[in-house]
């Protein structure tokens, strides 16, 4: 009796050595929708509690047994926040416009983790920024260098602490990437004048060190940063930007280049890109998340997977007629979907003409797509005659509804193909000046 005792007495006693960890909070008019404590590891977010925002905008998130280290909460709207997090702490929490603020709970002795999220929150919004959304916009490269130095003065202060503990030490591994990855972003997306060459300089080498340490995957903010540091170093190297085979190969540890790709794959917006990467690298020495992580990605995206028929859709031509995609049936149909304001549109129309002669069938058809307002339409006449363009021409006028919401359109330029049967081969063809796009055409008018 006295052994059976015993044994249960260890049976629970890794149990009893663990508190239930709790991140309780609000969150602004997001009710039924669900907010996710996801823990970071290998350069993933791996997933240990989620919530439901309850009708009063509170929501509840807990767990057993965590291991010490970086987490982020994931709010209803997909921005994450980072939190260090130990086994047993219960907080408080307030997500608001973006931002989530601690309001209860955290430890004294993990004060330092409060001061530098606090201190790099607007540089990693720009660096965020710039990774998501390439070519944008934040603040001029003055004031941000100017962040930049309040934020080493935090740094420096935050490095010279002894590192004591675990907390300590990661906290030291972040500080020294988060200022990276803020400079490495902004330089890609916009460019610092003043001094940058210098700032971007130590910033790749500071990158180049951290990824020598097994310890990086894990930071809360290491796939974005993996990302943008691919991005500035392939630009000087001419690598092209939908080459995410070859970019991740400029990252030398594999662990690195499969959270490279798994991220990338979570940012594409249609299923054939997914399934392109994922055949490029079916081969590769990946873990099964990265199978796992593309899988996911295409079931995101089924909605564009090809085969499936062709939503239909008319406009408006050059001599106020109309003309409709029903109008091609039995063709194979490429189509250049464009915008008046839109320069790199203009830039793709010589080689949409060429492509067109070179492959000049009766059993292909290419149609130039303008999306606007009604206001365009004198301009789009214009461009029209100023670059000669000739054949099945038309303006669309909207861009949230009918042809631009069945396809989601939401950038422009774009270039679909439809088969014989009328069912979608290419949600986002290759463009005009690779030799993809004429390869794909071609295929498709040899499939008899």
């Amino acid at each position: 009796m006295k052994r059976t005792s015993c044994l249960l007495a260890l049976a629970v006693l890794p149990a009893l050595l663990h508190a239930r960890t709790v991140v309780r909070g609000t969150c602004d008019n997001n009710e039924g929708q669900t907010v996710t404590l996801c823990r970071c590891i290998d350069g993933h977010d791996e997933s240990r509690a989620s919530s439901e925002v309850a009708a009063d905008g509170t929501f509840s998130l807990s767990c057993d047994a965590i291991d010490e280290g970086y987490y982020v909460v994931v709010s209803p709207s997909k921005v994450r926040h980072a939190v260090y997090l130990r086994d047993g702490m219960e907080m408080e929490v307030v997500l608001s416009e973006g931002v989530m603020k601690i309001v209860e709970g955290y430890p004294e002795s993990l004060s330092s983790q409060l001061l530098w999220e606090e201190a790099v929150r607007k540089p990693l919004l720009h660096a965020a920024f710039h990774v998501s959304v390439p070519g944008a916009s934040t603040v001029e490269s003055g004031e941000f260098c100017a962040e930049m130095s309040g934020l080493r003065e935090v740094a420096t202060r935050l490095l010279s602490h002894p590192k004591v503990s675990v907390a300590d030490s990661l906290l030291a591994l972040r500080v020294r990437a988060d200022m990276a990855f803020a400079v490495i972003a902004y330089e890609a997306g916009h460019g610092i004048e003043q001094g940058g060459e210098a700032m971007v300089a130590g910033a790749l080498s500071e990158t180049e060190s951290l990824f020598a340490d097994s310890r990086f995957a894990s930071l809360p903010f290491a796939a974005d940063m993996l990302v943008a540091y691919v991005n500035l170093v392939a630009a000087g190297r001419e690598i092209a930007r939908d080459d995410y085979v070859l970019r991740s190969q400029l990252l030398s540890r594999p662990i690195l280049q499969e959270s490279y790709l798994c991220k990338i794959a979570q940012g594409m917006r249609f299923y054939e890109h997914v399934t392109d990467l994922q055949q490029r690298v079916s081969d590769s020495v990946f873990s099964p998340y990265f199978q796992s992580c593309m899988e996911q990605a295409k079931e995101r995206l089924a909605w564009s997977r090809p085969g499936q028929p062709a939503p239909a859709f008319k406009g408006m031509t050059p001599d106020g007629g109309e003309l409709s995609l029903n109008q091609f049936r039995g063709k194979v149909v490429v189509i250049d979907v464009w915008a008046t304001w839109c320069v790199p549109c203009i830039k793709m129309m010589p080689h949409f003409k060429r492509l067109a002669a070179e492959l000049n069938s009766p059993d292909v058809e290419f149609l130039s797509v303008c999306l606007g307002v009604s206001v365009e339409i004198d301009r789009w006449k214009q461009l029209i005659a100023k670059h000669q363009m000739k054949g099945n021409l038309i303006f669309i006028d909207s861009w949230t509804k009918g042809f631009a919401k069945d396809y989601k359109v939401s950038s422009v330029p774009r270039f679909i193909v439809i088969d014989r049967n009328g069912n979608i081969a290419s949600y986002s063809a290759p463009a005009p000046n690779t030799p993809r796009l004429k390869q794909l055409v071609v295929g498709l008018l040899n499939d008899k």
